[in-house]
């Protein structure tokens, strides 16, 4: 009997993932000291600033900016954005707090204030709802909504002691909820809601700001009291977290909108940002050679 030494070539897939390396750019409208950017839809971002102490609503195209304010407003708080619609709040020079709705083709304004409220904060819009929190003699709410029915539905986490509502998409709605144990963020998709808490070492309040599709993006605050951007995709149940989404050198980031492949929000609590949200490569690698020992 002859022993045989066989060489086979055995293809072996090793999977690596790498971050692609992101072009951060700062939104910052001209002339102000501070500038936040909430929302985003299409070419169209938006958010608040302050100038001549003062905070402004305004809306960048990619090469104009508009600032706006709320009439009768002391504070105007733009917050997101859906064609041609700006969803946000503004607060009257007695402190009072409402949201509102405008058309900036139309110029229009809409006050939108939950019955019964003491205070209505727009956060969110899509084609026909708006998404928020109010607060009421028992306490602060999540709400949604409906513009062509003009109904309010409230939506609270069972069991949180708050709930607000930041981010819609369809049949599904994000913010956060508070509870004994702290803040945390969730997903709604109309029957079930998910508790999203970021999951690293040091994690002491997750924030869940906006939605696209499957996508989440938010915040998260660590034990040193810096903040972080978060993307979590819902399908593949996938974080992708610090350093990926904290803007490159700053000591505080913040992701609040998303749409397509932008996300936009605040870092170092002064600067706007937007940037292509982070993707991840797959390589292939090619590799090993197999010995085995045949017998004949």
């Amino acid at each position: 009997m002859k022993k045989l030494l066989t060489i086979s070539l055995v293809i072996v897939f090793c999977i690596t993932t790498l971050t692609a390396q992101a072009e951060w750019k700062t939104i910052d409208v001209p002339g102000a000291s501070y500038t936040a950017a909430y929302g985003i839809n299409g070419g169209n971002v938006v958010g608040s600033c302050n100038k001549d102490s003062i905070y402004h609503g305004f809306r960048y195209d990619g090469s104009t900016w508009t600032t706006f304010d709320a009439p009768g407003a002391s504070r105007t708080m733009a917050m997101d954005v859906y064609e041609n619609k700006i969803v946000g709040w503004y607060s009257e020079p007695n402190g009072l707090e409402h949201g509102f709705l405008y058309n900036f083709d139309s110029l229009e304004w809409t006050p939108i204030n939950k019955p019964g409220a003491s205070l209505t904060n727009a956060f969110g819009i899509d084609s026909g709802n708006i998404v928020g929190h109010y607060v009421d003699g028992s306490g602060e709410h999540g709400f949604k909504y409906n513009l062509n029915l003009q109904a309010w539905t409230t939506l609270d986490k069972p069991e949180a002691a708050g709930t607000r509502i930041y981010g819609i998409d369809g049949s599904n709605v994000v913010g956060f909820y508070e509870d004994g144990s702290g803040e945390h963020g969730f997903t709604y998709d109309g029957s079930t809601w998910t508790t999203l808490d970021v999951p690293v070492p040091g994690v002491i309040g997750t924030t869940a700001c906006d939605i696209y599709g499957s996508n989440v993006v938010g915040w998260y605050q660590d034990d040193s009291g810096r903040q972080h951007g978060f993307k979590y995709n819902i399908n593949l149940q996938a974080w992708t977290t610090s350093p990926f989404v904290d803007y490159p050198g700053a000591n505080s980031t913040a992701a609040h909108g998303i749409y397509g492949d932008k996300i936009v929000g605040l870092y170092n609590d002064t600067h706007g940002f937007i940037v292509p949200e982070p993707a991840t490569i797959v390589l292939l690698t090619l590799g090993g050679i197999i010995l085995r020992k045949s017998q004949k």
